[in-house]
């Protein structure tokens, strides 16, 4: 075994080790609480329900995907340049970040039915606008302290 190989082994098993115990653990406790499938299922019958609707979840997976991006990158790119500006115009920033600093404190299941007020439910805008001001708040901060 190579050093690289030994360490990577020394880096990663404990992890996994924890990780496959506590999949066990999930599993028995399911079995011997005989917990209710609608309440906890166990990892196996996850697995196997993910396997056989694996098409659907891809397809659904990939919208969501998409839909993420498109507010990451629309609320990172409006947060740039904002700060951009806060940046260029000290007093601006100054009177801004206030206010910036309490919207990033509201919660965000407060903006979805806004959002989806303005742009409609099953429109995809709707969830990016939702994604943009997640990640808005946190990129003009950071940005404008960078």
């Amino acid at each position: 075994m190579t050093v690289a190989l030994r360490r990577r082994a020394v880096d990663w098993g404990p992890p996994l080790l924890v990780f496959a115990l506590g999949i066990l653990s999930w599993q028995l406790l399911v079995v011997a609480f005989n917990v209710q499938e609608f309440l906890l299922p166990k990892p196996t019958q996850i697995a196997q329900t993910l396997w056989d609707e694996r098409s659907s979840l891809w397809h659904a997976g990939i919208y969501t995907f998409k839909e993420a991006l498109g507010g990451f990158a629309i609320g990172s790119s409006l947060a740039i340049a904002v700060s951009l500006v806060f940046a260029a115009f000290r007093p601006l920033g100054t009177a801004f970040m206030p206010f910036a600093v309490a919207a990033n404190a509201v919660p965000i299941i407060a903006f979805a039915p806004i959002m989806n007020n303005w742009f409609g439910l099953l429109n995809p805008f709707s969830k990016m606008a939702i994604a943009a001001v997640l990640c808005f708040f946190p990129v003009l901060i950071t940005t404008l302290r960078g």
